[in-house]
């Protein structure tokens, strides 16, 4: 005789249902609580306890850190340049 536990799932948006365990994408593991990694879409990670979410391209991700840094030289240079005009006042 076979046992019919119903469990339910610790994220309703990670488990498809049905008989078999099967999980959305990017889900896994028991009562798909496991976050796969590298998929052949890409790779997911953990987006709170029980959520997992795609991860942006990497070709994005090193734009927003280009990004950032060319703001952070543009804010130093201006800084610089208000440091040097100030001392040419005096």
């Amino acid at each position: 005789m076979e046992s019919l536990n119903i469990i339910t799932c610790l994220n309703s948006d990670a488990c498809k249902g049905g008989y078999e365990d099967i999980c959305s994408k990017g889900y896994g593991g028991t009562m798909c609580a496991v976050c796969q990694g590298e998929l052949d879409d890409g790779f997911y990670t953990k987006a709170s306890k029980y959520s997992c979410q795609k991860c942006e391209d990497t070709s994005i991700i090193w734009l927003k850190i280009v990004g950032a840094l060319i703001m952070i030289v543009a804010y130093v240079a201006i800084l610089v340049a208000m440091i040097i005009f100030s001392a040419s006042r005096s």
